[in-house]
């Protein structure tokens, strides 16, 4: 179906792909692994027609026949449809118009049958079992929810190759079952798929080979049954990683807590729905507080409300309605908005690094550096930036983070999705935080990096940092907390202390 033969690529003088050559057949899944900035979603996107011919070296086959897209459309055409981990959706727009978007400009060129199209969108939805609401508009969706229209409006064009750039980040575990129900379907249909994720155990039940890319060549490729999970991460760190999780050490709860939050509860007031209610918990100086529960349970919304997102001074005070009480380094907070928390040195990795984490067209370095404009220029200089002082902390975030990328004057929006996430997770250290709220810190993150952000968890809380740490993944929840605080529906469930942790019981609180 496809064969890429000596595919190179480079951004100026940084080679990101080197000699990529492969064959892909007919009904056949590609697990397609690597670090982040190996070159995955660059070679993805050679195949998806965003990079042109006279982009890169070497040749891509479909069917025998060599192809040359000039741009998407043209990979389109022949039959290559990619579902890219950051949401490519019009938020102002409904998801039927977002799911019909070409088909409705096709169709109806002057007068728009409105009825007609939001009927055959559910009817679509409902197939696929996706509990959507075709009439809602995207901006006021979950972000699972926004992954589920990507994926359907990807399906819907009948491609035979499909791209699937970590599809499951997002998904709640049903959502999970019903995306490889469908991809076992699409594969006995003879559709080619890649499947781009990090997540070893998803790997074993997707796909037929593995292949491996580290710094831009491929570094392994083999049948998924002949891999054990340790042979893949050393093809793709380039050593054996004997202890993903640091040990954990004990918390001394003598003192007064960092953080007090008392009764904490968030009303959307348009559709007078709770989101969060009644929730209370502390966190200690050097402690990890891990907040479980399942997809819309109120997590990121209490993590949000803690931070002043829906405070006074903030645009979204006039849809949402919070009470509640929080106490930080022993003073009743009245924080009204996110830079009142960060004033305290309280900072806040959000789920959404695209949509609320970043300024994607900026330069990585403005981006590191966007918390601590007042520290680096301040009135004496009259709001004039010390070039010199902004260097310096951005080296020094650079170097700890091992941030790699086209370089660190780049635009953020061209580095690969791990390499935006360390540099969103920079802007928070950048403020020398004393509380670090992390939510989901590793979603779309290789192997490599997740055990440097792990590192970095680890030295913050040796320092006496608070972490409170948001997390879909349960064993990197229960790997790293010191205390787990179970969300449902809501509300805090149960409260697990330090030790040994039993997943079934979490769950069992998570899903009662």
């Amino acid at each position: 179906m496809i064969e890429f033969k000596s595919i190179s690529k480079s951004f100026g003088e940084h080679k990101v792909l080197t000699d990529v050559s492969f064959e892909v057949k007919p009904g056949e899944v590609i697990a397609l692994m690597g670090e982040n900035g190996a070159g995955k979603s660059t070679l993805m996107r050679i195949l998806a027609g965003v990079y042109p011919k006279d982009a890169y070296a070497g040749a891509l086959k479909i069917n025998g026949k060599e192809v040359s897209f000039s741009g998407v459309r043209d990979a389109k055409r022949a039959g290559v449809a990619m579902i890219h981990q950051e949401l490519g959706l019009f938020p102002e727009l409904t998801v039927a118009e977002n799911l019909m978007l070409e088909e409705i400009r096709a169709t109806h060129p002057f007068r728009i049958r409105w009825e007609e199209v939001f009927k055959t969108a559910q009817q679509y939805l409902d197939e696929l079992k996706f509990q959507v609401n075709a009439r809602a508009k995207v901006g006021d969706l979950r972000t699972g929810s926004c992954q589920l229209v990507e994926i359907a409006r990807a399906l819907r064009t009948n491609a035979n190759i499909l791209i699937m750039d970590e599809p499951t980040s997002a998904l709640t575990e049903p959502e999970v079952v019903r995306l490889f129900e469908l991809l076992a379907k699409l594969r006995a249909q003879g559709k080619s798929i890649f499947y781009v994720s990090h997540r070893m155990e998803e790997i074993a039940k997707v796909a037929d080979r593995v292949v491996v890319l580290r710094d831009g060549v491929i570094a392994g490729i083999d049948d998924v049954k002949n891999l054990t999970r340790d042979k893949i991460i050393k093809w793709m760190v380039g050593r054996d990683v004997a202890n993903i999780y640091p040990p954990r050490e004990p918390v001394k709860h003598d003192g007064p807590p960092l953080l007090s939050a008392a009764g904490i509860s968030v009303q959307h007031i348009p559709t007078d729905k709770p989101l969060v209610k009644n929730a209370s918990f502390e966190i200690w100086p050097g402690e990890i507080l891990g907040l479980g529960g399942l997809m819309g349970a109120g997590r990121s919304e209490l993590a949000l409300a803690i931070f002043g997102y829906f405070g006074r001074h903030s645009p979204k005070r006039a849809q949402f309605d919070v009470s509640g009480t929080v106490t930080y380094a022993g003073r009743k907070t009245d924080w009204q908005s996110p830079s009142d928390a960060q004033a305290a040195q309280v900072a806040l990795l959000t789920e959404d690094r695209k949509g609320t984490g970043l300024f994607l067209n900026r330069p990585a370095t403005e981006n590191m550096t966007i918390t601590i404009l007042k520290n680096i220029g301040g009135r004496k200089r009259l709001g004039v930036i010390n070039k010199r002082s902004e260097h310096e902390v951005i080296k020094k975030l650079a170097n700890e983070l091992k941030i790699r990328g086209p370089g660190l004057h780049a635009e953020v929006g061209v580095y690969s999705g791990g390499n935006q996430q360390k540099v969103a997770l920079a802007k928070c250290l950048a403020l020398e935080p004393k509380l670090l709220i992390l939510d989901e810190p590793t979603r779309g993150v290789d192997i490599g990096a997740k055990l440097e952000i792990y590192d970095i968890m680890v030295q913050l809380k040796k320092k006496g940092v608070g972490i409170l740490l948001i997390s879909s993944e349960m064993p990197e929840l229960l790997g790293l907390s010191d205390r787990v605080v179970v969300l449902r529906h809501g509300e805090v469930a149960a409260t697990f202390d330090g030790g040994s942790f039993d997943p079934e019981q979490i769950m069992h609180a998570a899903s009662l």
